[in-house]
């Protein structure tokens, strides 16, 4: 009997110790918004001598919003739309949107099915005109095709897109010469990140009920191997000049620009130029990738430049016709 009492105790304590927690946290799960997501809103707008104007915003789960604009009259309408992504504040109880060009707009709860918009700079809406938005029981349309950057890679034989500003994987639906300028540089990365390239796609949405969302690229409109979502510029072998500074371990001394040998990998055409101090050389590159364990790493992959073809004799005994050697640090 006390035995049965000392654990009654035990578990009213250990549940009255975790009670708060799992309260709060119940509490974090319940402010994301005020409506389930995906919530869409519209607004319409008319304006004299301007012809009548809706639009559809869409607030995602994943943090991305989808914005839609359509002008004209039935059977002559023009969309236009744009993705972000948005944060809601409890506190404030406003909707931030932010768009690809930093444009932001703000938008105001005033109600439980109502936003208003505070503040307006860049992207589709004109900012001098206020827009109140309203709920509508409907499911997102997507219809308008919206510009997009991201990380391209492929996974299963099927190409997946990682959006910039959320973070969000997609699935990419489309034939082969839709994607085709970004599938051919991602097969022929020669820039030592085999792992994912960044492009810019026009894509449209394809929803199901919010659940399984995939991208249809409609264009390639860029793509850039030397750049990811973070970073403007990523430090590569390809497009940098570099200058030798020790050979076999041992540091040279160190001479004017002008007559320090140096090498230049351009991407572009896959050459490579440069100088052994006294005479220029040219001739051609590709990466090989070699995987080590030396360093307590299971795998460690190592961009090797590997040289042939030169069309210039050497004055330094640091580089032969057969190319660079061991110990050899740009």
């Amino acid at each position: 009997m006390r035995t049965n009492l000392r654990l009654f105790l035990l578990l009213v304590l250990f549940m009255a110790g975790c009670a708060p927690h799992q309260k709060h946290i119940q509490k974090d799960k319940a402010t994301a918004f005020i409506h389930p997501l995906p919530a869409v809103f519209r607004a319409d707008l008319a304006l004299k001598r301007c012809p009548p104007t809706s639009f559809e915003l869409v607030l995602r789960p994943d943090g991305l919003y989808f914005l839609q604009m359509e002008k004209g009259i039935p059977g002559n309408v023009t969309v236009q739309a744009e993705i972000g992504v948005w944060r809601y504040n409890e506190e404030k109880e406003i909707v931030r949107l932010t768009s690809y060009d930093k444009a932001v707009r703000i938008l105001e709860v005033t109600g439980k099915q109502a936003l208003k918009m505070i503040k307006a700079s860049g992207g589709i809406m004109p900012p001098l005109v206020r827009y109140d938005f309203t709920l509508a029981n409907t499911e997102p349309t997507y219809e308008g095709v919206v510009r997009v950057q991201g990380m391209y890679s492929r996974k299963r034989t099927r190409g997946v897109f990682r959006e910039c500003l959320s973070g969000v994987s997609f699935p990419l639906l489309a034939t082969r010469n839709r994607v085709a300028e970004a599938e051919q540089a991602y097969q022929n990365i020669l820039h030592g990140r085999a792992g994912s390239l960044f492009v810019t796609l026009d894509v449209r949405f394809s929803s199901r009920t919010g659940r399984g969302d995939r991208l249809i690229p409609v264009r390639s409109v860029s793509i850039d191997p030397y750049r990811s979502c973070k970073e403007r510029c990523i430090a590569t072998i390809a497009d940098n000049r570099w200058y030798l500074i020790e050979v076999g371990g041992k540091t040279l001394e160190r001479e004017s620009v002008s007559k320090s040998p140096f090498l230049k990998v351009q991407s572009g055409e896959q050459l490579i130029q440069g100088s052994a101090g006294c005479n220029n050389f040219t001739g051609s590159w590709l990466f090989a990738i070699m995987s080590s364990s030396s360093v307590g790493l299971r795998q460690l992959v190592w961009p090797v430049l590997l040289v042939w073809r030169w069309k210039m004799p050497f004055c330094r005994p640091w580089i032969t016709p057969g190319g660079i050697p061991s110990g050899v640090i740009f």
